[in-house]
């Protein structure tokens, strides 16, 4: 009823659009906004996207003072006081020390604090969790204090806040794009310089929904995630993508209304309104898909693009992880009116269509992290034009001019292409031409035929019924794959039947029909549309791999994460494409290569199905029978050192329950600072990083920071002997129980040792007479 409504009532505003080329003015910042607003509607597709903008010119436009942030937001004294205590028990401070630290950073004339009660977050990296979390919460007003000094305030703030929306695949659901797309405004105050020389941020957000409403969401999230059964086994990704991306297109259906008459509007930019009211923009067809991808544990983007003529993206839409691979996919713009349809569902680059990505999307970097197929995802349905229906009832032959018959069937297995031409149309000679240059057809990856269905030879010279079909074949190289024949009775009659099996309007236009090996036609269609089709149609159908087979495949695992792949080479052709199963699931490519030889990049142990495909310009012309194998634990050998991003690493205990490594040092002498992990992961493995190694950084020149992980219990003898520029370590584990001898020898002696609120009377022990100065500081 709703949607049948509503559709009524559109009707006339849809039509406008439609037809209306208008681009939405981008607004200013406005009293230390960072909030832009963009959209576009398009002659085809309705559009809606609002950008939320972090780069450093916004950010410095939304500086305020601490006196205009109070009267600008109305913010009392309580509420300020209220923000700090809640920042410093998340940092451990105890409430008298809260109490002092507030009242020295709420009035430039109060009484110094001493720098044993101040502490700051230890890193950007933790200011950016408690802020993330603070915001996942819609708190409004957050108070943040770090290191550093005011002329930096304007890089960290932006540090700070790439790394609250930063995307983590193992991450929260309603956090990275989710939450980066569902804000709307930020203003900060000029940072406030404290007694320990560290500086106070306080930032003001605008949410696009309440807390309350993310609970109602997160409660409906919840509800569709066990209704479409997205946490089982017993799906893969695929099915779970394409249950997702259906559910979204039937229950949500696009706000001409608002997009159309009210642009600031807010909710129909939302996953809330989607869920709500069941009308929205495409940032909330979006954002829906990711919250619900990242439900499942698969990983999802928002991707925006298609930017206006200010470099404003106007268009959102996601790309998801199948395989080893990402694939572009688009529910506003497959969520039509009249049907809902996969044109965009799970495309590679080149066949999804009117989609250009911004540059926040786009990019080396951005590639690497999140690689695009370079092929469409094979899907088990078949999302092309035309019908499958049976075609053998065509079944017939043609005389060609050869004398010889040409079969309509695929009996052989192969696909058939059938090109009905009309000698006399208006285009057939440049149709003709565009037929024989298709890629599948020069390289004979199917059978083709021509067949001459004009009648009319009277119109042309007595006696040469022949020169237009021969100044057509003239055209074409006498190499490519060919056959014609002037049978225009046959010809004008299996045409025909083509046409009427697929539905469309019989005529004397030029067409094509395609056959796969199973004898169903896959597409009919006429020469001008057609010719754009065939590769697309033949692509779908190739991956039986009808062309012949490739031999000689062999696959070997070089360690826990790696497949070493290898074939024999395929006369003709111009590369070779990878795919992979895993267990029962369906074929994704994991890469391309011009060698025989692939390593596949793997995530877990189990079982692994490949199959190799030899490419013709692009498209699939062989394959190699599948090679199955068993991924299985390879353990590093204990003692021996590897080097990770730079990071040395020896191996302590590597058993299937224990899983150990100590930091040996750096690969890399350039490097100043050092951050040491809590775990690492190599050759496939994760270790955990538990102890630094004697002599680990001895005599380094140019290291100045050293972060200690989490995980870390030992430091051993000389690990920082001599490291003269070290002037500031953060200790993050809680959990440290020794320090080797002369461990923190010739250090700065301007150093801080920066160490957990909890552990600071028990580390000044552990870290004592360790080599350093006096003047060394142990701080929280």
């Amino acid at each position: 009823m709703k949607r049948e409504m509503c559709k009524r009532v559109f009707v006339m505003l849809l039509a406008f659009m439609l037809c209306a080329e208008s681009t939405l003015a981008v607004a200013a910042a406005e009293n230390g906004s960072i909030m832009a607003q963009a959209g576009f509607i398009s002659e085809k597709m309705p559009e809606g996207m609002e950008l939320f903008d972090i780069s450093e010119e916004a950010i410095a436009a939304a500086e305020v003072s601490e006196e205009e942030f109070m009267q600008q937001f109305g913010f009392d004294q309580t509420q300020i006081e209220a923000a700090e205590t809640e920042m410093e028990r998340a940092l451990g401070i105890s409430a008298p020390v809260a109490e002092a630290v507030s009242a020295n950073t709420l009035s430039a004339n109060s009484a110094q604090v001493s720098q044993e009660k101040a502490t700051t977050y230890a890193t950007l990296e933790d200011a950016a969790d408690y802020m993330r979390e603070k915001m996942v919460a819609r708190k409004d007003l957050i108070t943040i204090r770090v290191a550093g000094n005011k002329d930096s305030a304007l890089k960290n703030v932006k540090t700070i806040l790439n790394k609250v929306y930063e995307y983590d695949k193992n991450g929260a659901p309603d956090e990275g794009d989710y939450l980066y797309w569902h804000m709307k405004y930020m203003s900060w105050t000029n940072p406030k310089k404290n007694s320990d020389g560290s500086y106070t941020i306080r930032f003001k957000f605008i949410y696009r929904t309440t807390a309350a409403e993310e609970k109602y969401v997160t409660k409906k999230v919840n509800a569709i995630v066990k209704n479409l059964n997205l946490k089982s086994t017993a799906l893969n990704d695929y099915q779970k993508v394409r249950a997702i991306y259906d559910y979204i297109m039937s229950i949500v259906e696009y706000d001409h209304y608002h997009y159309n008459t009210d642009q600031t509007y807010n909710y129909m930019y939302t996953t809330y309104e989607a869920l709500n009211s069941g009308f929205a923009v495409c940032q909330a067809y979006a954002t829906l898909f990711y919250r619900l991808c990242e439900e499942a544990g698969i990983s999802a983007r928002v991707i925006c693009g298609n930017d206006d003529a200010k470099g404003s993206p106007t268009h959102g839409w996601n790309i998801v992880k199948i395989g080893s691979h990402y694939y572009n996919l688009d529910a506003t713009w497959d969520d039509s009116a009249d049907a809902r349809t996969h044109v965009y569902f799970l495309k590679n680059m080149a066949e999804f269509t009117g989609h250009q990505r911004n540059k926040v999307n786009a990019g080396t970097a951005f590639d690497k992290q999140f690689p695009t197929s370079p092929v469409s995802y094979p899907t088990p349905e078949a999302d092309i034009s035309g019908k499958l229906i049976n075609a053998a009832n065509i079944s017939g032959s043609v005389a060609l001019v050869n004398g010889t018959d040409y079969s309509l069937t695929a009996n052989n297995g192969r696909a058939k292409v059938i090109f009905f031409m009309n000698p006399a149309e208006t285009g057939s000679t440049m149709w003709t031409q565009q037929f024989f240059e298709i890629n599948a057809i020069k390289a004979k990856a199917c059978d083709s035929v021509l067949i001459d269905i004009f009648d009319g030879y009277a119109e042309y010279e007595e006696g040469k019924p022949r020169q237009i079909m021969q100044l057509v074949m003239s055209i074409v190289k006498e190499s490519y794959a060919y056959n014609f024949s002037s049978d225009y009775v046959n010809g004008l009659a299996y045409r025909n039947q083509y046409a009427l099996s697929a539905g469309v309007q019989s005529g004397c236009h030029s067409s094509v029909a395609i056959i796969d090996g199973n004898n169903r036609l896959r597409y009919f269609g006429y020469a001008d549309a057609a010719m754009t089709m065939i590769e697309k149609v033949l692509m779908e159908i190739s991956y039986n791999a009808p062309y012949g087979a490739m031999t000689g495949v062999n696959a070997v695992q070089t360690q826990n994460d790696q497949v070493q792949l290898s074939w024999n080479p395929y006369g003709g052709a111009t590369g070779y494409r990878v795919y992979r199963k895993i267990g029962a699931g369906a074929y994704c490519c994991v890469g391309t290569t011009t060698s025989t030889s692939f390593v596949d990049q793997i995530s877990s142990t189990g079982t692994y199905t490949y199959q190799i495909k030899a490419i013709y310009s692009s498209k699939d012309i062989a394959s190699t029978p599948e090679k199955m194998i068993a991924i299985k634990t390879m353990l590093l050998k204990k003692g021996k050192t590897y080097t990770v991003d730079g990071y040395k690493y020896k191996v302590l205990k590597s058993t299937n329950k224990t899983k150990t490594v100590a930091f040996a040092g750096v690969s890399n002498k350039k490097l100043s600072k050092v951050l040491i992990p809590d775990s690492v992961k190599i050759n496939g493995l994760t270790y955990k990083v538990t102890e630094i190694s004697a002599k680990a950084l001895k005599g380094n020149k140019k290291v100045k920071t050293v972060s200690i992980g989490k995980n870390v219990t030992k430091i051993g003898k000389q690990a920082f002997y001599n490291t003269k520029k070290l002037a500031n370590i953060v200790v993050k584990t809680k959990n440290l129980k020794s320090v080797g001898s002369k461990a923190l020898y010739g250090i700065s002696k301007k150093a801080e040792i920066r160490v957990p609120t909890s552990k600071y009377k028990k580390y000044q022990k552990v870290f004592k007479g360790k080599g350093q100065k006096s003047s060394v500081k142990i701080k929280k």
